[in-house]
């Protein structure tokens, strides 16, 4: 009898110990598949928004399904191509950067002037069926501009 207890507790320890530690390991993989998951959800957001084709990218602002991007542009060969320029910027964050995962994107950029403050000379707004055009490359980058919403463009630029 006394050997019979023994094995039986035996076996339950056995038991036991294998049991816990098949938890743990299945505790850890969740929390590690929840980790990744949750990195790559900001990753994807506002991670990989992190350059601009022409200019420096001064802020991402995200507001739920919003992207709000902040530049800073330099002036090109002419008025014409600086005003361009914002849209090639929208269009790279939308087809390389993630950008297409928004319902809305606001872009505005500012320059130095001639007198040495920095002042906006141009924002505007893409809805999500205009960031959709342009995923599938139905609205170009020296489009975007012109058929945005909300198209604020410094008047001396406008020449």
């Amino acid at each position: 009898m006394r050997k019979g207890l023994i094995v039986f507790f035996s076996f339950i320890i056995i038991a036991s110990v294998a049991l816990g530690c098949g938890s743990d390991k299945t505790k850890k993989i969740e929390e590690t598949k929840i980790e990744e998951s949750s990195g790559e959800v900001n990753k994807n957001s506002e991670g990989n928004i992190s350059k601009l084709k022409h200019g420096e990218l001064l802020d991402v602002n995200i507001n739920d399904k919003i992207l709000i991007i902040k530049a800073k542009i330099s002036p090109s060969y002419n008025n014409k191509a600086t005003i361009k320029q914002n849209g090639f910027n929208v269009e790279d964050i939308i087809l390389n950067q993630g950008g297409d995962l928004f319902d809305e994107i606001q872009y505005w950029a500012v320059a130095d002037m001639t007198d040495g403050d920095e002042s906006k000379v141009i924002s505007f707004t893409l809805t999500k069926d205009q960031i959709n055009a342009v995923k599938n490359k139905q609205l170009l980058g020296n489009q975007i501009v012109d058929q945005a919403n909300d198209v604020w463009i410094l008047p001396s630029l406008r020449n």
